[in-house]
């Protein structure tokens, strides 16, 4: 779909049951607004209230909340859909998610997840760079999930870790290499030095969106799941 880039372009191809959605981790609402498109009725949660603030008001139609998905106010067996976008990895606790989301998930929803891949250029990764520095500086404060080591996932690992809360993996994609992760620093310096529209960011995201259209395999920097409770 138009607007849509590298991952969140694959979420949205891969929904694909219509009904309640749940974008967990929705930051400032973007992505959900585009997912929920294929929703009967969507809702975004983030642990960042300044990031649900500006949901909010940018996309008044959609119901955000700032929850964290370790721990929700949703009912038993309400979402058919739910999304992890680039989330697990920020999670301390990444059973009490899971065993949070197969609590509210239907037993027939889709769980789609996306995270950073134990792949070639894995060790180039703008979160962790930027938190070691700011340790070396001392300056702690951070955004919610960003305190703790950016995590990256074998396609192996995932498995095992849905396994031990009943998922199984239905489909999976890996895809992205060195352009990826270089421009995640493109564009994060971009954003400290010019305006939001900026040409730099703007060739940032067209490096994502390119590096993105390539299954680089196991050498691959993005994973990409989406799972179901087994029967």
């Amino acid at each position: 779909m138009h607007g849509l880039t590298d991952r969140k372009r694959w979420i949205f191809d891969n929904i694909t049951k219509k009904g309640i959605l749940l974008d967990a981790g929705c930051m400032q609402g973007g992505g959900t607004f585009f997912y929920s498109k294929k929703a009967t009725k969507s809702f975004g949660i983030d642990a960042y209230s300044e990031f649900i603030k500006i949901a909010k008001k940018s996309y008044p139609k959609i119901e955000f909340k700032t929850e964290k998905i370790e721990k929700t106010s949703f009912t038993d067996n309400y979402f058919d859909v739910i999304i992890l976008g680039d989330v697990l990895e920020h999670i301390s606790n990444e059973n009490a998610a899971l065993k949070e989301i197969k609590r509210i998930i239907k037993k027939d929803g889709e769980l789609i997840i996306t995270v950073p891949k134990k792949g070639l250029f894995s060790f180039i990764d703008i979160d962790n760079l930027i938190l070691l520095a700011k340790k070396i500086l001392r300056k702690t404060k951070n955004r919610p999930g960003y305190d703790d080591w950016h995590k990256h996932y074998s396609t192996k690992e995932l498995k095992t870790i849905l396994g031990n809360h009943g998922f199984k993996i239905t489909k999976k994609y890996s895809n992205s290499l060195l352009l990826f992760p270089l421009a995640s620093f493109v564009e994060y310096f971009s954003n400290l030095l010019f305006n939001k529209n900026n040409f730099f960011k703007k060739l940032a995201l067209k490096m994502k969106d390119f590096d993105s259209k390539i299954n680089y395999g196991f050498l691959a920097y993005n994973l990409f799941i989406k799972a179901k409770l087994e029967k």
